[in-house]
């Protein structure tokens, strides 16, 4: 029997039981839609959660500082020549680590700003202009290019212009320039903080540049530090001696299993669901089985093979599982975006559910899997019987 022919057996055998398919799929669809509104629900936590920690802290943030300072002996004693890395460098590792991070080289250093009659203290921050966006900009624009352009903290900004927007305001930095041009959320407001690009900003004598990488995902820290020391042994002649790499491998490590053991306990929870329901197609089978022997007998009469019979009947049970985990699924979806909103404005978290392929994947294999799992049984009661007997069955 040719597959076409085995699934237009199965779906005509479906629709002449269809009360009973229905009936028998029911667990399963109750099974998948758990499943599916738990994943979901995992998906939209384990975003939030992502952006929780991507803005609250600095797990997925590796520092590289060029090494001031080394032990010999127990001994701390200052290094002979220390390291300045230059843009060029910043772009060489960002391009090398490409979409899995973004890089910036910063200098920081204290200096002195005014604006009209107003002076203050500022931690000036020269960065790699073009690299990526590594901050959040609540007014204006972040600079670009290599001009003296500013970009300051929110304290900062309410300092230079108290009554006014600071964007577009003309600072003085350190004796030169510097047009104000947009405003960051989320810096420490003590010190005033402000930024601009390092070929109009960064002091040639100054403190040694370091860079400043972002991970886009806090599972590759670990691995994207051990990329980076690869990286400075092939573009510095002292390699990764010469510098300072810190990173948070630790913590990131456990956000990873954290999130991991939390999806595969609910999904172990669920499964007892698809369990049951998979437990109800094979009764539904094997009753499928008994009342169709003298059908089963006839077929091998005529020369039906035993992997035929087998073939029919586990098409039979993919059919319906296949069935039941589409509507399982299309009810699962239902339920999690109606109570998204809910849960959003009864917790004020801006908590959204999400439906990421990994989903729709485990709901094919779990479709597949109930089928062949659950009507294997079935399927080898049906192929064993002899063909007399069960012509001879009442």
């Amino acid at each position: 029997m040719s597959p076409s022919t085995v699934a237009a057996s199965a779906l005509q055998s479906l629709r002449q039981r269809s009360l009973r398919t229905g009936l028998s799929i029911l667990g399963l669809v109750i099974g998948v839609a758990a499943l599916v509104a738990i994943l979901s629900m995992i998906d939209g936590m384990e975003r939030y959660a992502r952006d929780q920690v991507e803005t609250t802290t600095d797990v997925q943030t590796i520092a590289v500082a060029p090494r001031t300072a080394e032990r010999v002996d127990g001994v701390t004693v200052t290094r002979d020549s220390v390291v300045r890395m230059a843009p060029a460098d910043a772009h060489a590792l960002d391009a090398a680590l490409g979409e899995a991070a973004t890089v910036v080289l910063l200098q920081q250093r204290a200096v002195e700003a005014r604006s009209d009659t107003v002076r203050t203290a500022l931690q000036l921050t020269a960065a790699s202009a073009g690299v990526g966006d590594w901050a959040e900009v609540v007014e204006g624009r972040m600079f670009r290019g290599d001009g003296p352009e500013l970009v300051v903290s929110a304290s900062l900004a309410a300092r230079l212009a108290p009554d006014a927007s600071a964007v577009g305001r003309t600072v003085g930095v350190d004796g030169a320039e510097a047009v104000v041009v947009g405003v960051l959320a989320g810096w420490p407001d003590d010190p005033h903080r402000a930024a601009g690009p390092c070929a109009a900003f960064a002091e040639a004598g100054g403190p040694a540049p370091t860079l400043a990488i972002h991970a886009a995902r806090a599972e590759t820290v670990a691995a994207l530090t051990a990329e980076i020391r690869d990286w400075l042994d092939g573009r510095f002649p002292d390699g990764r001696a010469a510098f300072e790499v810190a990173s948070y491998e630790a913590r990131a490590e456990q956000f990873r299993r954290g999130m991991l053991l939390f999806k595969l306990v609910m999904g172990l929870i669920t499964g007892v669901s698809v369990v049951v329901g998979g437990v109800g197609v094979m009764n539904v089978l094997l009753m499928t089985v008994t009342e169709r022997t003298r059908e089963i007998g006839v077929r091998k009469a005529v020369g039906a093979r035993r992997r035929d019979v087998v073939a029919q009947f586990l098409a039979e049970a993919v059919a319906v599982s296949g069935v039941g985990s589409l509507i399982g699924l299309g009810l699962g979806l239902a339920v999690v975006f109606a109570a998204a909103p809910v849960l959003r404005a009864a917790t004020d978290v801006p908590f959204y559910a999400a439906v990421t392929p990994q989903t729709l994947a485990v709901v094919a294999a779990v479709a597949v899997a109930v089928g062949v799992v659950f009507g294997t049984y079935p399927a080898l009661r049906a192929a064993r019987l002899r063909p007399a007997d069960a012509i001879r069955h009442e």
